[in-house]
C-alpha cells in the first residue's frame, strides 16, 4: 500500500496526528520482549498509524495517446524477454503504435 507522504509535510495538523498515534501504540511495546518481537510491533504501529491518518495515493493516469492496444502489446514484450528476436520485433510495433497514436 502507499500513501501520500507528502501530506504529511504540507499539514503540519495531520503530521503530529500521526506522531501521536505511533507514540501511542509504540508505548504498548514491553522492555521484556524480543527484539524481533519489538521489531514486528513498532511496524505493526507504524503501519496502522500510516492507514489511519495519511491519505493513500491516487493512481496516474496514463496518457491518452497510451491505448489499450499498446499496453497489451507491452505485456506481451514483457513475457518476451528470453527470446531477443522477438522482443525486438514487438518493440519495433509498440514504437510504431506510439508514433501513430
Amino acid at each position: 500500500m502507499k500513501y501520500n507522504l507528502k501530506a504529511l509535510n504540507k499539514d503540519p495538523e495531520l503530521r503530529n496526528k500521526f506522531t501521536i498515534d505511533v507514540k501511542n501504540k509504540f508505548e504498548a511495546l514491553e522492555a521484556s520482549t524480543a527484539e524481533e518481537r519489538q521489531w514486528e510491533i513498532l511496524k505493526d504501529s507504524i503501519e496502522k498509524a500510516a492507514e489511519e491518518n495519511i491519505p493513500k495515493q491516487t493512481k496516474r493516469e496514463h496518457k491518452k495517446w497510451m491505448t489499450q492496444s499498446i499496453l497489451d502489446k507491452m505485456a506481451l514484450r514483457r513475457k518476451a524477454k528470453q527470446d531477443p528476436p522477438r522482443y525486438k520485433s514487438i518493440d519495433i510495433e509498440i514504437k510504431k503504435m506510439c508514433n501513430e497514436a
